[in-house]
């Protein structure tokens, strides 16, 4: 080790250990002719901090040439920089491949293989378009409620084609997934009203016209008024039975029973309901 001042003020180097819980990070070195320092301060630039592999290379000062205190000024890592960078360009790396890259033809992240995680943020904001060449999961919310895609948009596993298709379980007719336009397609031809109108020789008669040429009338409320609405009986009454030729009993009624109030086998008395209709809200009673 030289003795004079201005020769012990400024050496190399090899990083042996790193600390960088402290404020102030701190690093195990190996000086030049295998001199060794233990917590050397690391001055890093303001913003930017990194923990250097054991073997990264340092340059180290001594203010006024007392090795007793040291500091690392600047610690490089000639195993993993990036090379081929062209005049200009500006880059951050790591020992996993992992970089950003200020190119002259614009910004690289390359991740290394490893997910690149955004955090912490109450909105990321794009103003440009945005071009994705892989999937995108995502909970996808929109003010407008409007989601727009180029190609097919896919939720779970269920596929909205870009021609208007869908693709899904509940397609599949319980053996497995399937398209909606299959799913249609097996099913029977439906008939669709293709006209609506009123036979030209009697216009109280209209009709509903298919798609396959069939037909069929539709009702009118006069129509319907001239049919049976409902039906009942009328409170029960008594009437006697007569042994002799000659007897009529009275239009309408219906015998609902008999009854027998002595020991022969000839009924007494029947029990009788008038039948009645309503036809067009109005009750009638039936042969009346």
């Amino acid at each position: 080790m030289a003795n004079h001042p201005l020769q012990n003020m400024i050496t190399r180097a090899v990083i042996t250990a790193i600390d960088t819980v402290r404020k102030c990070q701190t690093a195990g070195l190996k000086l030049i002719a295998g001199e060794k320092k233990e917590n050397v301060e690391h001055l890093e630039p303001y913003g930017f901090t990194s923990a250097a592999q054991n073997g990264a290379e340092a340059v180290v000062l001594f203010p006024g040439g007392d090795r007793s205190h040291g500091v690392a000024v600047v610690v490089a890592d000639r195993r993993f920089r990036l090379k081929g960078l062209a005049r200009g360009e500006v880059a951050l790396y790591d020992d996993q491949g992992q970089s950003v890259t200020l190119t002259r033809a614009g910004i690289v992240i390359n991740g290394g293989g490893k997910p690149v995680i955004f955090t912490n943020a109450t909105k990321a904001r794009f103003e440009m378009p945005i071009e994705s060449t892989g999937d995108i999961r995502a909970y996808i919310s929109t003010r407008l409620g409007v989601i727009a895609a180029a190609e097919n948009l896919q939720a779970g596993s269920a596929i909205f084609n870009k021609n208007g298709d869908v693709y899904g379980d509940i397609w599949g007719g319980g053996s497995g997934p399937g398209w909606l336009s299959a799913f249609v397609a097996s099913k029977p031809a439906r008939q669709y009203i293709t006209m609506v109108g009123v036979y030209q020789n009697d216009k109280t008669k209209p009709f509903m016209l298919h798609d396959d040429g069939s037909g069929v009338f539709l009702a009118t409320t006069d129509m319907l008024s001239g049919y049976v609405q409902s039906i009942r009986f009328g409170a029960v009454e008594h009437g006697n039975l007569y042994r002799s030729p000659g007897f009529a009993d009275q239009l309408g009624y219906v015998i609902t029973g008999v009854e027998n109030g002595d020991s022969n086998d000839t009924p007494d008395r029947i029990q009788r309901r008038l039948l009645q209709l309503k036809v067009n809200g109005q009750w009638y009673t039936v042969g009346a």
